[in-house]
Order: structure tokens, then C-alpha cells, then sequence
């Protein structure tokens, strides 16, 4: 505040009013030495009326001020003629003459003040510090957020750029989809190859049941599944064929049991792998090849008995195997890329060795190909194979 007096207003309403000159007293307080102020107060009111004004600009409680003059503690509770000061006249008033008062701070009081602001710093000190601290874990939670983002982006990144090169390895093993099958055929240059299949991806849902169907059957379960439906025509038709001599002797088929398509046929989702005829025991049968271009040759040309037993040999002599477990044709499948195939079967009229003529031609085939967590599906249509029993030989 300076050396200039602040003015603290007027007390009391009853005339005369008194002018009074308030400074600190010798010795005062620290709290106390803020400068002077100037008040008027009614002669007949408490000097109390002027604690409040004062203390709030002291920046003290109310009860933390002494009033003094002329080295006497003034009674607040009184008038200023009721603690025996003399009132300058009426003309000296006029003239400017002003009583003088000293204040001080109560030690006491004072004292309990600055150990509940020692207190209330120290609660604030201890507040910033929790808030500063709260304010590090929050901006380290988001730290930690922002580098899972990222490294979840990295691995989305990765995952999509594995899957693109997988994808590029399918079609170029396995087989093309629809519009590169059609672009492919428009192709007038007769020096490229006409494929005679071509995959089309199945929906989340349908991959799914197909993952609890291998799993049903003793094939595991998790990992990522692909899952293609494989359109060849011709292969079809072939055993569309097949399967119609079977059908027209059915009453001499002996019926047979298949624990895969018993866990297929409680399956609704799976309906899309059907229908199957009990009459002649066409059952879905597993069978297990290593290799990407052993699944892209049986989707383009169906079992060949050329390639019989080039891969894991021929327990039972020569002849395509098939299994009702996925677990058994998951044995075969080696290494690496794993495929395991699920067939739909028409075993024909007796148990054993079926001749050439009379083997049924499979129409769906299941592939599971799987490296570390990821598995592949390929359902193909019409496969040319001859076995009898769910797990067994042709000749």
C-alpha cells in the first residue's frame, strides 16, 4: 500500500463524526506494518465497527487486532469518549485534525493463524504434489495407451501384410477367385493356362462352424481360419454321376455310421456342407496332405493315383486314405503348412475294396491348412476318390 493512507469509510450513523488516523503501533507485527488508513466513526458508536473493514485489509482474523492510543488498549466494546480520548472540537475537526489510534496484531491469535496456514500451505504443497502425481500416472497411462495403439497398428500392418502374401500363395497354389477366373477366361492369348476352378471366401459365420467341426473332431480348435468354397464343374458333375449308380442300387447298400457327420448334422450352421444320402452312406472323411500345391492340384483335377503315396507313404498299400477323425488325417500332414482335406463320401453297396467302376466321386472336400495359429479351409466341389469305410484304402 505505500505511504499512502487507504480509506477504511464511515462507522456509525449518530453526528458528530469523528476522524480518525489509524497506523501501526511501535513494534508492530509484520501482519500489522501495511500502511496507514483513515476512518470516520460516530461518537457515539463501539470502535469495534472499524475491526472488520481493517482486519479484512490486514488480510487477519477479526479477533487478531489490538486498537491503542497513547499507549493505552483501547475497549473495543466503547465509544471513543467511553475509553477516555479526547475529541478534538468542532473547529479543529473542520480543520482537519484527526484522533490517532495505533493497531497491532494479537501474538496469540497471530500464532494460531500461521500454524493453520503452515498447515493449510502444506495441505496444498501435499495437493499439488498428488495432483502432479496423478497428472504423471495419467499422462503415462496414455503414454502406454498411445504405444499399445501403435504397436496394435504394427501388428494389424503385419497381420494384413501375411495375410496378402498368404493370399498371394493361395492363388497362386490353390486357386484364383471369381473375378480373376472370368478375367482370366476372356484372356483371347492362347498361351494362357485356363484354370478350371475358382475359390470364393465363406462368410465369419460359416468359418466358424467349420473351426468347431474340426474341432469336434478331435482336429484342436483357435487360430485364425480362412475359408473357401471351391467351384470346379466338372469334377461335379462327375460324381453327381457316380453318386446316381449308387443310388439306383441303394436298397443292397449295407448302412454304415460316420461320427464326423453325425457332429455336421447337429450342426445347423453347417448346413451349407449338405445334403448327405444315408441310402448310400455319404459321409464327410478326412484326409491329410502337406502342401499347398497338393490341396491346388486335388481342387483342379481331383485325387490323382499317380501322386498316391509321394508325400507320406501307403500304410495300406496304394490307394487315397481318409479317416472319420481329423485328429488321424492331422498325423500326415507334417510340418510347416499343414493341410488336412474333409470329403464328402459315398461309400457304395458293401464293405472293402471298391473296383474303379463302381467308386463314387466325393463332391465337397474340406481343406485344413495350418502354419503356427493359422488354419485354411477349402471346400471343393467334386473330388474323384475310392474309398469304402471311414477310414481306408482304394485299389
Amino acid at each position: 500500500m505505500g505511504d499512502e493512507s487507504v480509506c477504511l469509510g464511515t462507522f456509525g450513523e449518530a453526528a458528530p463524526q469523528i476522524g480518525l488516523r489509524l497506523v501501526p503501533g511501535d513494534g508492530a507485527s509484520t501482519f500489522a506494518k501495511k500502511g496507514t488508513f483513515l476512518a470516520e466513526l460516530s461518537k457515539a458508536s463501539p470502535v469495534e465497527l472499524l475491526l472488520p473493514k481493517l482486519t479484512e485489509l490486514l488480510g487477519v482474523p477479526c479477533n487478531a487486532v489490538t486498537l491503542m492510543h497513547e499507549g493505552r488498549t483501547l475497549d473495543t466494546e466503547k465509544s471513543l469518549t467511553e475509553n477516555e480520548i479526547t475529541i478534538p472540537g468542532a473547529r479543529a475537526r473542520r480543520e482537519g485534525e484527526k484522533v490517532l489510534l495505533c493497531f497491532d496484531t494479537k501474538f496469540d491469535v497471530m500464532q494460531g493463524v500461521e500454524e493453520e496456514n503452515k498447515k493449510q500451505k502444506e495441505a496444498e504443497e501435499e495437493e499439488q504434489k498428488r495432483q502432479l502425481r496423478l497428472q504423471l500416472e495419467q499422462q503415462m497411462r496414455e503414454k502406454k495407451a498411445r504405444e499399445e495403439i501403435e504397436r496394435e497398428e504394427e501388428r494389424h500392418k503385419k497381420a494384413n501384410r501375411a495375410n496378402e502374401l498368404f493370399e498371394e500363395q493361395i492363388a497362386t497354389q490353390v486357386g484364383v477367385n471369381r473375378e480373376q477366373y472370368e478375367l482370366i477366361l476372356r484372356n483371347p492369348d492362347p498361351d494362357v493356362k485356363k484354370p478350371r476352378h475358382f475359390l470364393q471366401r465363406l462368410v465369419p459365420e460359416q468359418e466358424r462352424a467349420l473351426m468347431q467341426l474340426l474341432s469336434a473332431s478331435g482336429g484342436g480348435g483357435g487360430g485364425t481360419v480362412w475359408a473357401y468354397e471351391v467351384h470346379h464343374q466338372e469334377l461335379r458333375e462327375r460324381y453327381e454321376r457316380a453318386k446316381q449308380g449308387l443310388q439306383a442300387d441303394a436298397a443292397n447298400i449295407k448302412r454304415m455310421e460316420s461320427s464326423t457327420t453325425n457332429s455336421l448334422l447337429k450342426q445347423t450352421d453347417l448346413g451349407f456342407l449338405g445334403p448327405f444320402d444315408p441310402s448310400v452312406n455319404e459321409f464327410c472323411l478326412w484326409h491329410g496332405t502337406a502342401r499347398l500345391e497338393g490341396a491346388g492340384g486335388i481342387c483342379a483335377n481331383g485325387f490323382d493315383i499317380a501322386y498316391v503315396g509321394s508325400a507320406v507313404g501307403t500304410a495300406w498299400g496304394h490307394g487315397f486314405y481318409f479317416a472319420d477323425s481329423a485328429s488321424t488325417s492331422m498325423g500326415y500332414t507334417g510340418g510347416g503348412v499343414r493341410v488336412t482335406e474333409v470329403h464328402s463320401r459315398s461309400l457304395g453297396q458293401k464293405e472293402g475294396v471298391l473296383g474303379r467302376n463302381s467308386s463314387p466321386i466325393d463332391v465337397r472336400c474340406l481343406f485344413t491348412i495350418k502354419s503356427s495359429s493359422l488354419r485354411l479351409f477349402f471346400i471343393v466341389a467334386g473330388l474323384e476318390s475310392k474309398s469304402t469305410t471311414p477310414c481306408c484304402r482304394s485299389g
